[in-house]
């Protein structure tokens, strides 16, 4: 067993999801497969297990809302770095509304996807990308920081591409929240016959995770309850989707009453929305 790879605590304890085994740092949140980033894991989970375009579509009013919410930190649009991109979605919005558009993507099919978008994609890692690119404005990590090599140090690469007040926006899972979801769905998927919701990546965050990371880089992240998805984009309620969509709204319209409620206090979403500054 190794240290975190977020704060390198010594604190470290086995569980077990999903016949996975998994390392949880009880000082910072982390949770993390024991057997590490794999690349062929990654290149089949984004090639065979995500339903990319159902995604996508149902990711658009997030979209939307992210960029907004950038042109008002910014004061208009910028340049744009989006890693992972995959097949360019976001990107074809963002450059819809004169954003100034990039990706990068290491799996070959979904950025020649993108291409034939016309976005301009970088085929590789972040770290193969050459700084003479110049600065970004904006850099984004949809649902993507859980599945790099290194989350500390994709952090700290990225900051490196950022302009002097620029935001790097990043959507990521709470695994506490996803753990509660797997416990409920075990009581009740007997009776609605759905398939498992619950996914756990290569690395798992809790909202102090997140803390504990940006602190160890020259950013400040905020962090915030993010929305869901619309619809029942992974298809997990068969043949009673209306009744998986129903209940997702009215789950995220009480999550968003409480974090208003409590001043953005509670972060009790499935998913995090993060925005770092730059502070040094």
């Amino acid at each position: 067993m190794t240290a975190c790879p977020v704060c390198n605590s010594d604190l470290i304890r086995n569980r077990h999801i999903k016949t996975i085994t998994y390392c949880y740092c009880n000082f910072c949140g982390m949770l993390w497969r024991e057997s590490g980033y794999s690349e062929s894991g990654n290149l089949e989970f984004y090639t065979q297990e995500n339903p990319t375009e159902e995604i996508n579509v149902s990711k658009q009013a997030l979209y939307k809302n992210i960029l907004s919410s950038a042109e008002e930190k910014l004061g208009k649009p910028g340049r744009i770095l989006d890693i992972g991109c995959g097949t360019g979605a976001f990107l074809v919005v963002a450059r819809d509304r004169g954003w100034d558009v990039m990706g990068v993507e290491p799996v070959d099919s979904l950025a020649d996807e993108a291409e034939k978008h016309g976005i301009n994609v970088f085929h590789g890692y972040l770290s193969d990308l050459d700084k003479e690119a110049g600065k970004y404005d904006l850099i984004t990590y949809w649902d993507v920081l859980m599945m790099v090599i290194d989350p500390l140090v994709e952090v700290r690469l990225a900051a490196e591409f950022l302009s002097e007040k620029g935001y790097i926006y990043c959507r990521v899972r709470q695994h506490k929240i996803v753990r509660a979801v797997e416990t409920i769905w075990k009581v009740f998927s007997g009776f609605l016959e759905t398939r498992n919701p619950t996914v756990f990546h290569p690395f798992n965050f809790e909202p102090r995770t997140v803390k504990v990371l940006f602190r160890r880089t020259v950013l400040k992240a905020n962090i915030y309850n993010g929305r869901l998805t619309s619809g029942d984009a992974y298809g997990v309620g068969g043949d009673k989707k209306s009744l998986i969509t129903r209940t997702k709204i009215m789950v995220d319209n009480l999550i968003q009453l409480v974090s208003k409620l409590s001043g953005g206090y509670f972060i009790i979403s499935p998913t995090m929305d993060i925005w770092a500054k730059r502070i040094r």
